[in-house]
């Protein structure tokens, strides 16, 4: 009696195993992490409608979203890539893994530095009205979703703007202005203004710090 029912436990389960047991998902091979935050600056996870108080350090994955309230600032890395979040900015993470990391500011402004890339990985800035691909460097992007304009100023690097037509490569001390999806101009970048170089600031005192790491770990 015992042995019968021994075997039918074991039978269930080896039922519960195939029924329940399934392999979980892989995590991300990278995520984003959440590493400053000032004012009120609010999350909303991937798949779910609502947001949320955005909580330092908490990690990013492909979905997630972002909002700063007026007055508010927010910055995330992504590996050595930091991005600063101007207020009243609209942010989504749409893809990310270990080669690609690709987001979206539907509105206001970001200031984006990327240090170095390696071979074969791409950051990608996609906007209402075009997408934005990014050498290593540092970069502003400014949206007027109401009247359908992106701006690229590039401090240093390199970007490639397409957006309904042809790609125009944006040089270091150049902004493009994106009207619509088709009309694009050029100029003179216009000078940084006081947050602009408080993002610099920070990523300076970054480089810093990388440069005195070195002495003791790889990069």
């Amino acid at each position: 009696m015992k042995r019968a029912i021994l075997v039918v436990s074991w039978l269930l389960l080896a039922e519960a195993t195939v029924d329940w047991g399934q392999e979980p998902a892989d995590p991300p091979y990278r995520v984003a992490r959440l590493g400053f935050v000032v004012g009120s600056v609010s999350y909303r996870a991937a798949g779910v409608e609502d947001w949320v108080a955005a909580t330092l350090n908490y990690p990013l994955v492909a979905g997630d979203r972002l909002w700063t309230a007026e007055n508010s600032y927010a910055e995330l890395q992504i590996g050595s890539t930091s991005i600063h979040l101007a207020p009243q900015a609209a942010f989504a993470l749409t893809y990310l893994d270990d080669t690609v990391a690709q987001m979206s500011l539907s509105q206001g402004t970001l200031y984006v530095r990327i240090p170095a890339l390696n071979e074969g990985e791409t950051v990608e800035v996609d906007t209402p009205n075009g997408a934005v691909t990014l050498e290593a460097g540092s970069y502003r992007l400014d949206v007027d979703a109401e009247h359908e304009t992106t701006l690229v100023t590039t401090r240093s690097g390199g970007a490639d703007v397409s957006g309904n037509g042809p790609t125009f490569h944006v040089s270091p001390g150049r902004m493009m202005r994106l009207v619509g999806d088709e009309q694009i101009t050029s100029s003179d970048a216009a000078p940084p203004d006081d947050w602009e170089e408080s993002c610099a600031a920070v990523g300076e005192l970054a480089d810093a710090s990388l440069a005195a790491s070195e002495n003791y770990v790889p990069p």
